[in-house]
């Protein structure tokens, strides 16, 4: 609501503050949550009896930075929600699916579990991209 509020009284320095203020808050509260992830998957695997889990934490590791970058997205889709850009986003989030999908095609039949991880890592970037990109303008 702030920053909508911002938005809609032509605050142009408090709302490019507030992002740069909810950018750097989502990037905290993910870091820690992947560092609170890293720190206990080993453990908690132990505990529930599934070391052989271990052999695809480059998957988990992955989808972790997948993960992130979506959080970040977040950031732009809400100033894209402020500015009315309902539109581009659901374009947006129609060109990260069709990405997905082809990147998806291409990877898991040589990379299996991997392969689809780097899919939906490299989809989340491109949507974050262009989220960014529309943003701007």
């Amino acid at each position: 609501p702030k920053m909508i509020e911002l938005y809609r009284d032509s605050e142009t320095e408090k709302f490019e503050q507030t992002v740069k203020k909810f950018f750097v808050e989502v990037l905290a509260y993910s870091l820690i949550t992947i560092a609170g992830i890293a720190v206990l998957i080993h453990p908690v695997l132990e505990y529930l009896g599934k070391a052989e889990f271990v052999q695809s934490l480059s998957v988990l590791w992955i989808l972790l930075g997948a993960a992130l970058v979506l959080n970040l997205s977040f950031v732009p889709h809400y100033v894209l929600f402020v500015k009315h850009k309902d539109i581009a986003i659901r374009n947006i989030t129609i060109i990260g699916a069709v990405l997905n999908i082809g990147l998806n095609i291409l990877l898991i039949p040589n990379y299996g579990l991997v392969g689809a991880a780097v899919a939906t890592l490299g989809s989340y970037m491109g949507i974050f991209y262009y989220k960014l990109l529309v943003g701007k303008s």
